[in-house]
């Protein structure tokens, strides 16, 4: 009998003693963002539809904020658009650019499902040479 109780505990000792706690895997919320996407915008003003045409994003991770990524946007000429990720949605403040005519302050909210960008924002663009402002609005469709 001790030598089944004796041999019970070393069995169990060594079982113990050689098993290693899992490192967790970490995650990067920015990933699912990371890569090419494409699709359309409509831009809205006073709610009536100004225009629409393709869009096109090449979304990258700022190296410099952990919890952001960068929204580049050649066809509008935006570069680093930085946006904040929280889970499967994003938030664009305040992100000032100029085309050397008129001068553009963003703010928007993406999110993500599936293979999917929702974007919505407002746009207030600014005439350089007027002064005249614009309040628009829009809406951004994505597919990766």
């Amino acid at each position: 009998m001790k030598k089944n109780l004796l041999f019970l505990l070393l069995v169990l000792g060594v079982t113990f003693s050689s098993c290693k706690k899992d490192t967790p895997v970490v995650t990067d919320n920015r990933d699912k963002f990371v890569g090419t996407w494409n699709g359309t915008t409509n831009v809205y003003e006073f709610g009536a539809l100004l225009g629409s045409g393709p869009q096109f994003y090449s979304i990258s991770k700022d190296a410099n904020n952990s919890s952001r990524i960068l929204i580049n946007d050649p066809v509008n000429g935006i570069v680093n658009c930085p946006a904040t990720v929280n889970g499967s949605s994003y938030t664009i403040s305040n992100f000032t650019s100029s085309d050397g005519s008129s001068s553009y302050v963003v703010n928007g909210a993406g999110s993500l499902n599936g293979n999917s960008i929702v974007e919505n924002g407002s746009i207030v663009e600014t005439d350089l040479s007027t002064g005249d402002v614009y309040n628009l609005t829009y809406s951004t469709n994505l597919l990766k």
